[in-house]
């Protein structure tokens, strides 16, 4: 839990909603691949206008979570 607050500090991450740029910068990809990410539907998204869109840092996690490669033996 310790490891995840700092990610989210050092992100500048205050709230559970944050926009693509925020975003971004939390998973620690170029804001090219974020938006290709977002396009291939591998990050869930929430529209609230046609030209606002919020990320739950939560799904987030998961797709990072998803993505992680684990060590074997």
């Amino acid at each position: 839990m310790r490891a995840k607050q700092n990610r989210l500090t050092a992100a500048g991450v205050t709230t559970e909603y944050m926009r693509a740029n925020e975003s971004a910068q939390y998973m620690r990809v170029s804001k090219r691949t974020f938006a290709r990410m977002k396009a291939t539907g591998k990050i869930p998204f929430i529209r609230l206008s046609p030209g606002v869109v919020v990320y739950r840092k939560s799904d987030l996690d998961r797709v990072m979570d998803r993505l992680t490669v684990r060590a074997t033996g």
